[in-house]
């Protein structure tokens, strides 16, 4: 029963959070995934080797631009609830619907705007591999195993890999970490074959994500590590980078953790308790573990050591404090407490977002998103361009924010971007006849001039393109007559 209700909640709380001025936190990469839905859907974000596009190929049907990018967003924020839920099923049992309610209270409240758009934004991959994995999981547990739950657990970590190649680093530790805190005796063997399971069902997601980006054309992920004595450097950054974006959440789950410590003073709680301390302790243990890898790569180096990559393990993190300040006094309640808790924790978290966000306006959504779509869209389209160049971060806005005009005052015709990742689209952008191409290269905000080295691509594919006018946000060039 609580499924369905947790699910129609996790809905109405997407909605909310959808149809908000979340969508004022848009740029160049968050736009990508509703372009390549739209005019060229690869396996991978563009130019990428990771970062599976599984919601622009949902979405895909929807093919105004605005009505996309609300879909893939409110399917993301979806996926990220319901992930909560799902995993708050594997920790507690018993009060799952109160976890995952505290544990998005946790993400709410404990993550500024920055993070929370940013998280649950298409263009990264953690809410649909959380989900994936968290279904993949709760097919794998339990005493009855049939085929048809393998096949779904297999599959459902096959997605994960290909969506997000990392997720085993955040995994594959929590799981370990997991098993190794499960006692020996009858009553846990079960729950450490679980953990054996999960660990393999790993190993099958990373293998797979692995496997296929070898078949990207666009080799860029690097799997080396950093030399050993850069690697108190790669730890402090990491380090530094975790404190400013996610330090406050951080320190609510161990303070959530510290306040289960107390259960285990309760005669009639400690045996709960020392159950949901272990999980709290393993998923600690687990985050600690990521954060020690993640800073050992050369690919953290070279992302300005950005602690992001540890955002799953954060979720568990989530799941597994709020398990252990709430599940021992509540599983210890009479059943029919237990469900009078249920029904008001799937209320909250329909309505917690509300406190947040506001009420869902489609107008207030499309209002904040106009602020980033728009800046060179009215001198695109007084120019007729049918390209834009220039600066990656000005571009693909820009392009999005065109064709969303374009689209609403219902013409078919579409402005191509060329600029980095514009490698998808060449086949259609540079199937315009030269003597129709009219580009925009475009003029970055204080400056006289477009910025230099932009211009690359387009020369190349346009060389007897001269400029024909120069206004204050662009300067147009079209072939000679």
């Amino acid at each position: 029963m609580f499924v369905g209700l947790f699910a129609l909640a996790a809905a109405t709380a997407a909605i909310v959070v959808d149809l908000s001025d979340t969508h004022a936190g848009h740029h160049a990469d968050s736009f990508i995934p509703v372009l390549a839905s739209l005019y060229a859907w690869e396996p991978y974000f563009w130019e990428s080797d990771r970062n599976g596009q599984l919601l622009p190929l949902l979405a895909s049907p929807w093919v105004h631009p605005f009505t996309n990018l609300l879909v893939q967003f409110g399917v993301s924020v979806f996926a990220g609830v319901v992930a909560l839920g799902v995993f708050a099923r594997l920790l507690a049992p018993k009060c799952w619907p109160a976890v995952a309610a505290g544990a998005w209270a946790l993400f709410l409240f404990g993550f500024n705007e920055y993070i929370r758009f940013n998280m649950f934004n298409p263009c990264q991959p953690y809410a649909a591999s959380m989900l994936c994995a968290g279904v993949g999981l709760w097919a794998a547990f339990g005493p009855v195993r049939s085929w048809r739950r393998w096949v779904l657990a297999t599959g459902m970590f096959a997605v994960a890999g290909w969506v997000n190649i990392g997720l085993g680093m955040n995994l594959g530790p929590w799981l370990l970490f997991g098993w190794v805190l499960t006692g020996r005796g009858e009553t846990t063997a079960a729950r450490r074959t679980d953990y054996l399971r999960g660990i393999g069902l790993v190993f099958v997601g990373t293998a797979v994500g692995m496997g296929l980006n070898r078949l990207s054309p666009y080799p860029v992920t690097q799997f080396t590590l950093l030399p050993w004595e850069q690697w108190m450097t790669g730890w402090e950054g990491v380090g530094r980078d975790l404190s400013r974006h996610f330090g406050t959440n951080l320190e609510l789950s161990v303070g959530l953790l510290a306040f289960g410590l107390v259960w285990l003073l309760v005669p009639v709680t400690r045996s709960v308790a020392v159950r949901r301390m272990k999980n709290g302790i393993a998923a600690l243990a687990a985050l600690a573990a990521s954060f020690a890898f993640v800073g050992t790569t050369d690919w953290a180096a070279s992302n300005g050591y950005t602690s992001r990559y540890l955002f799953p393990s954060l979720m568990l993190l989530n799941v597994a404090a709020v398990g252990a300040a709430l599940g021992p006094p509540l599983e210890i309640l009479r059943p029919t407490y237990q469900r009078c808790l249920g029904f008001v924790a799937v209320f909250l978290v329909a309505v917690l977002p509300l406190t947040v966000y506001g009420w869902p306006s489609v107008r207030e959504a499309r209002a904040s998103l106009d602020q980033h779509a728009e800046g060179y869209t009215d001198e695109v389209l007084a120019h007729r361009c049918t390209h834009v160049s220039g600066e990656y971060w000005d571009v693909w806005p820009t392009v999005f924010g065109a064709n969303l005009a374009l689209a609403e005052r219902g013409e078919t015709q579409v402005v191509w971007g060329i600029t980095t990742r514009c490698e998808p689209t060449r086949s259609r952008w540079s199937a315009v006849s030269p003597s129709e191409v009219r580009l925009g290269w475009l003029v970055r905000e204080g400056q006289a001039e477009p910025p230099p080295g932009t211009d690359g691509v387009w020369r190349h594919s346009f060389p007897n393109h001269r400029r024909a006018e120069q206004a204050p946000k662009l300067w147009l060039y079209i072939a000679p007559e």
